[in-house]
């Protein structure tokens, strides 16, 4: 998969109006662009919001998509920033809504039994979750 190293327009400025740089000078003195998705990852952990087009921009890079075909398959999802996701499901409804999973699989018969309902209480890793959203 080939690595674009050319920003758009629209997130060199956000960059620039959070003061991260959009260049850097190589090895060999000359200067290069930074790639998008670490524009995007540096833009994200300032908490800017980079937009819709920069994330789907990053997944189809990631994933080796068009971005047209990658804006088709995430029409309509929500992305949340990692603060969100801590606010909204990392306070024990992740583990109720994994636990609730595995019930409803083993009454499925897709699965034989479940683990402990402190198993899966214990699956996001509150710590690092709290780290990254900043709490």
């Amino acid at each position: 998969m080939a690595h674009t190293t050319t920003t758009d327009g629209a997130l060199r400025r956000l960059a620039e109006a959070y003061r991260v740089s959009t260049t850097y000078s190589g090895f060999d003195g000359q200067e290069r662009e930074v790639p998008e998705p670490t524009l995007r990852a540096v833009l994200d952990a300032l908490g800017a919001d980079a937009g819709d087009d920069a994330a789907i921009e990053s997944l189809a890079v990631q994933l080796g998509l068009s971005p047209d075909i990658v804006r088709k398959q995430t029409e309509g999802l929500t992305y949340l920033s990692a603060q969100e996701q801590a606010e909204q499901y990392f306070d024990g409804t992740l583990g109720r809504v994994l636990a609730d999973t595995a019930e409803f699989l083993v009454d499925a018969r897709e699965i034989d039994t479940t683990a402990p309902a402190e198993v899966y209480q214990q699956m996001p890793y509150a710590e690092a979750i709290e780290e990254v959203a900043g709490r």
